[in-house]
């Protein structure tokens, strides 16, 4: 294939999103020898991890949400290398950008809550911790603050046409041969991404359409089509290299869409199998 055809430099760009938190965990090497100790094993035997910011509920928020920020960032890229760097389509990037800002507020105003109850979060330590407890471990709370780090960066996909190197014209070709390989590679598991996504909400709404033994209806819920919609959405933008099967996959899950009716999934038999069918037909049509 011609690696022209592929090229995604115009239609994508690369995602950084550095996301650290404070989790308030620390070793206790001196409770960690002593629990050995008492179990007659050696030194390294146990572990003895303590959380120093136990009573702390918005640290516990600001963990859980930068959690979520990740699935949100993961939900609108594709996969690209092993270094947690994404490919977000271009025609993502505007909707991307307002909706980090918007976490990125967020994410700071909790860190600056957190910040504000640190005075309050030391004093009721050693309650919380009892023999636990360590006054050295609260030294600083510079330390505590610079854990925290919120930062998304967008990065050009790099062209294979570009190697500024000093190099011979038989070596920056086997270079260019390889920078291609690498990439097309990183297209072909981005793609996969988009397959693989429809594939699971297609399976998803085959088994929700499927009756019980017994043959009452599962329980139905609006997630199970607005999911599927916004699939159809998200893999208009994901098809950066214009793949015609996965267009056509959209497409036909889209035409299967426009029919389905909620109410009438949750009160007729005939409408359940319908959609099935032909949720069923697309399944076994292509290679997934």
């Amino acid at each position: 294939m011609n690696f022209e055809t592929r090229s995604i430099s115009s239609s994508a760009v690369l995602v950084e999103l550095n996301l650290s938190v404070l989790t308030g965990n620390k070793l206790d090497r001196e409770e960690s020898e002593k629990v050995s100790e008492s179990n007659n094993a050696s030194k390294r035997a146990a572990r003895v991890t303590k959380n120093i910011f136990a009573g702390s509920e918005t640290l516990k928020d600001i963990i859980k949400y930068a959690a979520k920020v990740r699935q949100v960032n993961t939900g609108m890229t594709m996969p690209w290398n092993d270094s947690g760097t994404r490919l977000l389509p271009s025609t993502l990037l505007i909707e991307h950008q307002t909706t980090m800002s918007e976490h990125r507020e967020e994410f700071n105003d909790l860190v600056e809550q957190f910040k504000q109850e640190l005075p309050e979060l030391r004093e009721n330590a050693r309650e919380i911790l009892g023999d636990l407890y360590k006054e050295s471990d609260y030294q600083g709370d510079w330390t505590f603050m610079s854990k925290f780090n919120f930062d998304c960066a967008y990065i050009p996909v790099p062209d294979s046409g570009d190697f500024r190197i000093d190099v011979g014209n038989k070596a920056k070709d086997e270079l260019v041969q390889q920078f291609e390989g690498a990439i097309t590679s990183r297209v072909d598991a981005a793609l996969r991404d988009g397959w693989t996504r429809l594939h699971k909400v297609l399976q998803r709404m085959s088994k929700q359409l499927t009756d019980n033994e017994d043959g009452t209806p599962k329980r139905l819920f609006r997630s199970l089509l607005v999911n599927a919609e916004d699939l159809v959405t998200l893999l208009k933008a994901f098809n950066v290299t214009n793949d015609s099967k996965l267009e056509e996959a959209r497409l036909e899950l889209h035409q299967i869409l426009q029919t389905a009716d909620l109410d009438d999934l949750k009160t007729c038999a005939d409408a359940r199998e319908n959609l099935k069918d032909k949720v069923d037909d697309v399944i076994s049509k292509f290679d997934f």
